[in-house]
């Protein structure tokens, strides 16, 4: 009982008892969890065994149909790709021929002597042949129908009434070749359009063109039977395979060639089940979806069940499918517990050890606390019994909790209030002046070293604006060079399919966006680069005689291109007669005027801009760009000259574009050469942009940025 009445006694034992019941209480929650969690990953396995062999069939039925959607959409660029090429392999026949011969046979002979080479030339397992017109409409070779040749054939129109012969000779007199698309009947289907393409390309001696064509759905089966001979070709797993049935039950494709061609929709597995039946109503009622029955496995030669999923391609009458076997499944389903229950049963045991082990570290741990309390209680009571007589403080370096440390700094304040109140008030006086002189180094440090940033910052603006510029200029050559190719090689090609004239049209607008938009930032990667120039010191100024009218004539000429698009504003100018050259850049001047002048046009729709030029009495020059727009409103007019910031046309309406440092530009060119330049502006009545240089271009003192 005295354990009991001590706080070292009492600790022990209730850390004992304490970490009993949490390592009993601890085992028996994770004994089960762990039951249940094995119970659980049964399930859990054969649902999810389940659902990835579902999705790796119905994932091999989709990437067939994806290949079919894929070789149908190269049907009508294929059939482009044959009749080009066959085409060009009669006119060299023709050419060859021609060049032989021409010296030697006499015209009509020689036109004979081509056209009965070419006759008889045939492609496409016979069905593709050869035609010869001439530009008059007159037809020299049909070589499917010779009753029509020599007679005139310009009036001939396809089943749609479209004239066929009249469009491919507008093609040969307008690019030399071209195809030619139309609806033509075929053999044993008279009444019934089938879309033909065909190529005619020039055959100048005679005035002839020559050409073929083939019937699209010809080519389509032909891509069948290549879409066949792959799907056969397709395993997966150990016994998966596609398979491929036309909607009346019919096997266009399975792994055992027997079944091809045979109609299987009556077949019924060993339990009465109507296997065909049903993966064909799944596949076109339900848009696709799984089917479970039994079927012969090959590598058992007995049958066995089986899940399939089958899903219909509408557009060739097929159903395809895909399956796998289930006794694979249940065999793996059989490993997976055997597997789990000797994982289960290694964890329940190291789980074991590691409580045994728990179990003597935390005793471990509460002797160890129980022996570090009882020496702290001891230190406490023998400065106590020192107390009396002594001011010896407790060395809180023996004592290891941070409780007893706070009470140990308590107690060794009593003793020691006296001589800290007088040192800390020595220290004070001392430190005082020493503390300001450290504070104000440290005011000095930071002060320079934002002086450092800010020019680290303008020179890093610089060197990025610069690096920008580069790659810019090949953009934009680039995309010129691209917009005139696209102009002039693509789309008169692209001129007879309708479809490739818009996308060609589209192209063309698309890279006039890009050039537009490359300028836009190339002007504002310049203004960013003459602003971080003229901040750091780094920009390069002339100082030169300087004609007034030179400059604003330059200028009114740079904008004549912003000008054309705006044809209801006018860009006037009136110069003073005598007006003195004055000293400085010609070339910076005449980008202030621009950036005047065109701000104007960018805010206007319509009206006059005036840019004026007088004498100052000091014998200096005042510039003026006057326009009747908008105006700019008063506290709009106290922000323009600031860095990135624009006025607007109207509260409700956005900025316009730009990037806001022209008059900031401006402002640092004008006050860099002894001027100044403000705006004069009412809403509604225009506005006057003004600035004034003295006549010896004495320049200013730096602005702050």
């Amino acid at each position: 009982m005295r354990h009991f009445r001590s706080i070292i006694g009492l600790t022990f034992i209730s850390s004992f008892l304490l970490s009993g019941i949490l390592l009993v209480s601890l085992g028996y929650l994770l004994f089960q969890t762990e039951k249940q969690s094995m119970e659980e990953g049964y399930a859990t396995f054969e649902t999810e065994h389940v659902s990835t062999q579902k999705e790796l069939i119905r994932h091999e039925v989709q990437n067939v149909i994806a290949y079919i959607e894929y070789s149908k959409s190269l049907i009508e660029q294929r059939v482009r790709h044959d009749i080009q090429a066959r085409v060009y392999e009669a006119h060299d026949i023709a050419t060859h021929l021609y060049d032989r011969y021409k010296g030697t046979l006499s015209k009509p002979k020689l036109q004979a002597l081509i056209r009965e080479a070419i006759r008889p030339l045939r492609f496409n397992r016979g069905t593709g042949y050869y035609f010869i017109t001439r530009l008059d409409g007159m037809e020299v070779l049909f070589a499917d129908r010779p009753e029509m040749e020599n007679t005139n054939i310009l009036g001939m129109r396809d089943i749609k009434g479209k004239a066929v012969v009249r469009e491919m000779i507008d093609i040969i007199r307008k690019d030399g070749e071209g195809f030619c698309s139309y609806y033509w009947s075929k053999p044993r289907h008279e009444g019934k359009g089938f879309k033909k393409i065909a190529f005619v390309k020039y055959f100048e001696p005679f005035d002839w063109f020559i050409g073929t064509g083939e019937y699209l759905d010809d080519t389509e089966a032909v891509i069948r039977q290549e879409v066949l001979d792959r799907i056969g070709k397709i395993r997966f797993g150990e016994d998966g395979y596609i398979f491929v049935l036309k909607t009346d039950g019919t096997f266009v494709s399975h792994i055992n060639t027997d079944f091809v061609g045979k109609n299987y929709m009556q077949f019924k597995d060993p339990n009465g089940f109507p296997v065909i039946q049903e993966l064909i109503d799944t596949a076109t009622r339900q848009g696709g979806g799984f089917v479970q029955y039994l079927w012969e496995k090959p590598t058992l030669g007995k049958y066995a069940r089986k899940i399939s999923y089958s899903r219909d391609y509408k557009e060739w009458g097929w159903v395809i499918g895909a399956g796998i076997y289930l006794d694979d499944l249940e065999a793996a389903l059989h490993e997976a517990r055997d597997r789990l229950k000797k994982k289960t049963t290694e964890e329940f045991s190291l789980m074991g050890y590691l409580f045994a082990l728990l179990l003597v570290v935390l005793l471990s741990i509460s002797f160890f606390l129980s022996r570090r309390i009882g020496r702290g209680i001891e230190t406490f009571t023998a400065f106590f019994d020192r107390a009396v007589t002594s001011q010896e403080k407790i060395d809180e370096g023996k004592l290891s909790f941070e409780e007893f440390k706070i009470i140990a700094s308590r107690a060794n304040i009593m003793v020691e209030d006296m001589a800290r109140a007088k040192a800390e008030l020595a220290d004070l006086n001392q430190n005082l002046e020493h503390q300001v002189l450290e504070r104000t180094a440290e005011l000095e440090k930071a002060n320079r070293e934002l002086v450092q940033l800010d020019v680290t910052k303008s020179n890093f603006i610089s060197m990025v604006s610069h690096e920008l510029r580069t790659p810019l200029t090949s953009i934009l050559g680039f995309t010129k060079l691209i917009a005139r190719d696209v102009t002039r090689y693509i789309f008169p090609v692209a001129e007879a399919d309708e479809k490739a004239k818009m996308k060609s049209q589209r192209i063309i607008k698309n890279l006039s966006i890009m050039e537009e938009e490359g300028v836009r930032l190339t002007r504002l990667v310049s203004d960013i680069l003459d602003l971080s120039k003229i901040e750091s010191g780094k920009m390069e100024w002339r100082s030169e005689e300087v004609r007034i009218d030179h400059c604003i004539g330059m200028a009114i000429n740079s904008l004549s291109g912003q000008l054309d698009s705006k044809p209801a504003i006018s860009l006037e100018q009136e110069i003073a007669s005598g007006l003195p050259p004055i000293i400085c850049d010609g070339d910076k001047l005449t980008q202030v005027i621009i950036n005047l002048a065109g701000n104007a046009i960018k805010f206007m729709d319509r009206g006059t801009i005036r840019v004026t030029a007088d004498r100052e009495e000091d014998g200096g020059v005042r510039i003026q760009v006057v326009d009747d727009g908008p105006g700019i409103a008063p506290e709009d007019q106290a922000i323009i000259f600031d860095r990135f910031r624009q006025a607007r046309k109207d509260k409700d309406m956005a900025k316009p574009g730009g990037t806001g440092l022209g008059l900031t530009i401006s402002r640092q060119i004008v006050e860099h050469f002894g001027g100044r330049i403000w705006v004069e502006s009412e809403p509604g009545r225009g506005s006057t942009f003004a600035f004034t240089l003295p006549r010896n271009g004495r320049p200013a003192a730096p602005r702050p940025a």
